[in-house]
């Protein structure tokens, strides 16, 4: 949804829905201005999963709405303790290998997530000046991507699995003139990609406050509809 407003509306539609069919449910309002994480496109994002999964270092965005989603689903499950036991899926090695089971079952081999490919033809995109990251666009970098071949723009258009973007910085960050703020993996269309790189990202003399991931959200609770405080 374009705003906040009209994510609470939807979510609030979602939620009504689910208790009328006699079903628990929960709605986290979320922010999508931004690209969730580091990587934009297919192989990219897998390997970015993949080390989320096995507890290594991962963006604190990504990191935080995972845990944040995978423990409300345990809750409406009934789980105690629910943040509890996603970390102990994650530092026991259960999550990784659990998606692991998801790759064969579906036909392929989890062997390729030890050394997932990605394309050999890469690119840093660098800030023509020094400031505060105010905004890096995700619509922007999601055509940038779809450029480069992660998606596509009409049917037909074939798809390079290891094409896409990695995003180096993130709203509040402070950067320097010439600092490297996204990385281009494939070469369609590379240039026109730069540019609407660069197109997306806005650049703030002063100070800017990172936004929080979540947002607010909603779930049924005992029959009834309650709204949390937002963050």
């Amino acid at each position: 949804m374009k705003t906040a407003d009209e994510a609470r509306e939807l979510a609030d539609l979602l939620v009504r829905l689910s208790k009328s069919l006699g079903i628990e449910a929960s709605a986290l309002i979320t922010a999508m201005d931004e690209p969730l994480g580091s990587a934009v496109g297919n192989a990219l994002e897998i390997r970015e999963s993949v080390r989320f999964l096995r507890g290594e270092a991962s963006p604190a965005d990504l990191s935080e709405k995972s845990r944040v989603v995978a423990a409300r689903l345990l809750s409406l499950k009934g789980i105690q303790e629910p943040e509890d036991a996603v970390e102990r899926a994650i530092s026991s090695g259960a999550a990784y290998e659990k998606f692991a089971e998801f790759v064969a079952a579906q036909g392929g081999d989890p062997r390729t997530l030890e050394n997932i490919p990605v394309s050999k033809e890469v690119r840093e995109v660098v800030t023509p000046k020094a400031g505060h990251v105010a905004r890096f666009g995700a619509l922007g970098i999601g055509r940038a991507a779809v450029l480069l071949g992660a998606g596509r723009e009409k049917k037909g258009d074939k798809i390079d699995p290891g094409a896409g973007i990695e995003v180096l910085v993130k709203s509040g960050d402070e950067i320097e003139e010439d600092q490297p703020v996204a990385r281009l993996y494939g070469e369609r269309n590379a240039e026109r990609a730069q540019e609407l790189i660069l197109e997306a990202l806005e650049i703030s003399d002063t100070p800017v406050q990172r936004p929080p991931v979540i947002l607010g959200s909603l779930k049924t609770t005992s029959g009834q509809q309650e709204q949390e405080t937002d963050n």
